[in-house]
């Protein structure tokens, strides 16, 4: 049997900074479960927090990632316990109000989901920043295909900007897969 009625206590001692590592993921886990807007808050403060593990706070992000679609599997016991979401993107307010400290991360890997969250649930980019984020070799590579690809969208009012940044894409001096990605989207445009 399990204890479910504690599940909110255990989801607001996500803020005790003298939880030991195992219960800091129940207590993670349990706010993803709660699924309301004061979880998500919750979530978003801590992934924040530079005192925290990154191992945490990574697990907190892509939870924050997963959060309109939940896994049917929850990881803490391995138990199959389907989640559904009664109303979805009620996370996208906490995310988009932390999510410039987020993307301010010093760990280039928490820096890769704090984009990832930009890229889901983030203001719709214009031109500029999409072609800004396509050639900036501190976004993560897949994250700068996307953008190439949705500016090659909107390329009919925007095609210089297009232009400029399908040329430096296929500079890239890194990115083999952007540098690809851009060669594709060039022989469509022509």
């Amino acid at each position: 049997r399990e204890i479910t009625g504690g599940i909110e206590a255990l989801a607001v001692s996500l803020e005790f900074e003298s939880a030991t590592l195992p219960h800091v993921r129940r207590a993670i886990h349990a706010n993803f479960q709660l699924g309301s807007d004061v979880a998500a808050e919750r979530l978003c403060q801590f992934a924040r927090s530079e005192s925290r593990s990154k191992e945490m706070r990574q697990l907190t992000m892509e939870l924050l990632l997963a959060w309109d679609t939940p896994p049917n599997r929850e990881d803490v016991w391995g138990r199959w316990r389907p989640l559904k979401r009664a109303v979805a993107g009620l996370a996208k307010k906490s995310i988009r109000t932390h999510l410039q400290n987020l993307l301010e991360l010093d760990d280039r890997d928490l820096q890769g989901l704090a984009q990832r969250l930009d890229a889901r649930y983030g203001r719709e980019k214009t031109p500029p920043q999409l072609a800004e984020m396509a050639n900036n070799p501190n976004t993560t590579e897949s994250l700068r295909v996307e953008a190439l690809l949705a500016l090659e969208k909107v390329r009919a009012a925007n095609g210089d900007l297009y232009t400029q940044a399908c040329q430096q894409a296929l500079a890239a001096p890194n990115s083999a897969v952007l540098r690809a990605a851009a060669v594709q989207s060039w022989a469509r445009v022509q």
